[in-house]
């Protein structure tokens, strides 16, 4: 899968668990919620970043010097850094 592709799959997911609302004073200086879906996918952004940040936290952490392994995860290192470009410009 293109890295593109990944991140609004990524994305896509945390939708439906982003809140979209946020708190609203109105002239009398009561509160009240407001749906945005603008704030439901700018969360939801931010969730799917978590997410990437995480795996490639973990695969760095990955320590196969000088094998055939190690090739594999710098690649999946990549793939995963280009799902994360490819997130920040969403």
């Amino acid at each position: 899968m293109k890295a593109i592709e990944k991140a609004k799959e990524l994305v896509n997911k945390f939708i439906d668990y982003s809140d979209p609302t946020f708190e609203e004073e109105d002239g009398d200086g009561s509160l009240h919620l407001t749906f945005c879906a603008i704030e439901q996918f700018n969360n939801a952004i931010k969730c799917a970043l978590i997410c990437v940040e995480e795996i490639i936290e973990n695969i760095s952490d990955i320590s196969t010097y000088g094998s055939s392994v190690e090739l594999k995860w710098r690649e999946r290192m990549i793939y995963w850094e280009e799902v994360k470009q490819e997130i920040e410009k969403l």
